[in-house]
């Protein structure tokens, strides 16, 4: 959760890999709306900066650009009940606020940004690493 770390923490994430999580400052605009957006997805800026019905929407479409994209596409089907091929993201935001939560897009864009921190969307990273 953004702005609760205070002090340098090391945390044990696998047998030979540990995180470090450090208190951070992000500057009040950032130019790489890309890394804005993926911050956002993670919950790591304010909600004050977005739309969490956008952000959802860029998260579909993130997920579509991914190695298992397929997988990952067929496990928000298997939750939502609602296919996300032949829509854009935003589409599919719209479609899962009609069906689960009377037309309020804004609680379906952040119910699926929860359902992706939590990992009930599959444990997928937005990025892959340089190669």
């Amino acid at each position: 959760i953004p702005g609760v770390t205070r002090q340098l923490r090391w945390i044990k994430a696998g047998d030979e890999l540990y995180v470090l999580d450090a208190p951070g400052v992000l500057p009040s605009s950032l130019e790489d709306q890309t890394a804005a957006q993926n911050l956002a997805i993670c919950n790591d800026i304010g909600k004050a900066s977005y739309l969490e019905s956008a952000i959802a929407g860029v998260l579909v479409e993130r997920v579509r650009g991914l190695p298992k994209s397929e997988e990952i596409l067929r496990t928000m089907e298997d939750r939502y009940k609602i296919s996300p091929k032949g829509v854009t993201g935003e589409e599919y935001v719209y479609m899962l606020a009609d069906r689960l939560f009377n037309g309020h897009i804004e609680t379906a864009g952040a119910r699926m940004l929860r359902d992706y921190g939590k990992g009930n969307l599959g444990k997928f990273a937005l990025e892959l690493p340089p190669k």
